[in-house]
């Protein structure tokens, strides 16, 4: 699964920058893509496809306030 914050984490690649989806708009919130099924979801809370993002934001968002300690 791929998890779009305007930057990606999946499980295969790790972090990137996704220019394309960040140059698009996100359809309805569903900003989890599932790609062997080749769709795109809604993470929904209490799900662990919910719980990961939330990690992963939480994450995000500690790595933003250490760079921004840095700067």
């Amino acid at each position: 699964m791929e998890y779009h914050f305007v930057i990606k984490w999946s499980e295969e690649n790790g972090w990137s920058i996704d220019w394309p989806t960040a140059l698009a708009k996100f359809d309805d919130g569903k900003t989890i893509y599932i790609p062997n099924i080749d769709e795109w979801v809604f993470p929904d809370r209490g799900t662990e496809t919910g719980d990961q993002e939330k990690d992963l934001q939480e994450d995000l968002r500690y790595m933003f306030d250490r760079l921004n300690e840095e700067v």
